[in-house]
């Protein structure tokens, strides 16, 4: 289902996929550091997409694309529960890019075991480890 491989020098777990409206969604996860994954999706209608430094809001895909992201996330997790080794600890990091994403983020990642943390890289985020276990501060 992922597709591994380095893009922008980094290595990353991707999916894609069309939606119903014919806009493409992708999800990209980033490792960093070996034991944490950023979670990055795009929602775009054209061939070419923009820059992910330049993202703007151009999905307009509603509920669809929530529940296909809530599916690949949960996916996600339990492809890192099977491939990531015993006493391995691996966590997911997901940031919104204004508020009224994050408070989205909020309520529905709760659900799915995420906590509302620090992240490793010093903002606000939704971390969780694959194991379920309790997740602290990713300084």
């Amino acid at each position: 289902m992922f597709d591994y491989g380095v893009r922008d020098e980094n290595y990353c777990y991707t999916y894609k996929d069309i939606l119903d409206n014919g806009q493409t969604i992708e999800f990209i996860f980033w490792a960093w550091d070996n034991n944490v994954f950023s979670v990055q999706m795009e929602i775009y209608s054209k061939r070419k997409k923009k820059s992910a430094q330049f993202l703007e809001a151009t999905g307009k895909c509603g509920l669809q694309g929530l529940i296909l992201a809530r599916l690949v996330l949960k996916c996600f997790i339990e492809f890192l529960e099977e491939t990531t080794p015993i006493g391995t600890t691996k966590y997911i990091m997901i940031t919104g890019s204004d508020n009224r994403r994050m408070r989205i983020y909020k309520h529905f990642l709760t659900k799915l075991g995420f906590e509302y943390t620090r992240t490793k890289f010093k903002f606000m985020g939704m971390c969780r480890d694959v194991e379920g276990k309790k997740v602290p501060i990713v300084y």
